[in-house]
């Protein structure tokens, strides 16, 4: 069963794997503890859930069905520091390949749902985040090609790498299209003036007429066939739609500032409209302006956060950037692993089809 909190007009969330039921009772203390646990979990009392799920692995630290439960709980509390552990252990001892799957979704969710929380703070590390997700989900796919969920949560996992993505390069992308916007207002501007200066020639001569009606009728065609700021509003119009699916995806890198921006934008393309790019320029580096702050600001709290994190470990000497946040190595290190698992088990297909298929060494890895 999945569950999902999601109500409407709220983002798009990634539905969690509820906690599990469905593993025998073998009678000891611990399963009496995830017996009690899955009752809380029920009534919705996950930090009750939770305990029991630990006192659980207290008595039986392998034991797959609480620490999965224990994850799901901690999730459900939006407590997401243990829980990649937590699934990599409940993955490790699954009893079978659905408990498996169950763990490696799970696991993308996590981190689904931990770069959704983090993209307006830190929208680099957010990437990292959904980057995990989608090698979990993928990993899921890998035990249960028929899991239609954690290829959805796949696509969307990608999708919101995109869209970070996109929002980061949009100030750019709006001063860029600014500056096309004042040319093209300045080659309108001289198009004028040399129709104005024709009016004092004299007369063309016959083959001058012929050749001058040829580029009018081209020039004609071409304007019936360009709207007024066609290109330009195209590209507006991309830039808008990226923070519309943005908010609609939960991934806004900038929910505070956007909104302006997007009704900045909405405005240059009426001004493109109606073929006025001065204007539209105006109101496109308006736009620019009110998203650059915001990532200035974001730049900054970054730094300070990676200073700080460097002087609690003892690296006040090192330069930023050299190695990154401890917690950006550890989801590099995830996603490394997560790669290194599939590719075993790739193998190991192989070598089931072929058995004379040479296998290479292989270390099992709690990923």
């Amino acid at each position: 069963m999945r569950f999902s909190r999601r109500s409407a007009g709220s983002p798009v969330m990634v539905a969690l794997v509820a906690a599990l039921a469905g593993f025998p009772a073998l009678g000891g203390p611990e399963h009496r503890l995830i017996s009690e646990g899955n009752e809380a979990f029920a009534r919705e009392e996950f930090e009750a859930a939770a305990a029991h799920y630990q006192q659980a692995l207290d008595k039986a630290p392998t034991l797959s069905e609480a620490a999965y439960n224990r994850a799901c709980a901690l999730v459900a509390l939006e407590q997401f520091d243990l829980v990649p552990d937590l699934l990599r252990t409940a993955d490790l001892y699954a009893p079978t390949d659905d408990a498996r799957g169950r763990a490696r979704y799970n696991l993308g969710a996590a981190f689904y749902r931990a770069g959704q929380a983090m993209t307006a703070e830190d929208p680099k590390e957010a990437i990292g985040r959904f980057k995990a997700a989608a090698a979990a989900f993928k990993a899921a796919v890998r035990v249960n090609a028929e899991d239609v969920e954690a290829k959805k949560a796949l696509e969307l996992s990608r999708r919101a790498i995109k869209l970070i993505e996109d929002q980061l390069a949009m100030p750019q992308n709006l001063r860029n299209l600014a500056n096309d916007q004042r040319q093209q207002g300045e080659q309108g501007e001289g198009q004028q003036e040399g129709e104005q200066g024709e009016g004092d020639a004299p007369p063309p001569q016959e083959g001058e007429q012929g050749q001058q009606g040829e580029q009018g009728e081209k020039g004609q065609q071409g304007a019936q066939g360009q709207a007024p700021g066609g290109r330009g509003r195209d590209r507006a119009q991309e830039m808008r739609e990226t923070i519309e699916q943005a908010r609609d995806q939960g991934v806004q890198t900038d929910p505070q500032n956007q909104p302006g921006a997007e009704q900045d934008i909405r405005e240059a393309e009426e001004a493109m409209k109606g073929g006025s790019p001065e204007d539209a320029a105006r109101e496109l580096d308006e736009a620019a302006e009110k998203l650059e702050r915001a990532q200035q600001q974001q730049q900054q709290q970054s730094q300070q956060q990676g200073d700080q994190q460097r002087g609690e470990n003892g690296q006040e000497g090192d330069e930023p950037g050299e190695d990154g946040p401890e917690s950006e190595s550890a989801v590099d290190h995830i996603i490394k692993q997560l790669l290194e698992k599939e590719r075993d088990e790739r193998e190991r297909r192989m070598q089931y089809l072929n058995p004379r298929r040479p296998v290479r060494a292989r270390v099992d890895k709690d990923w």
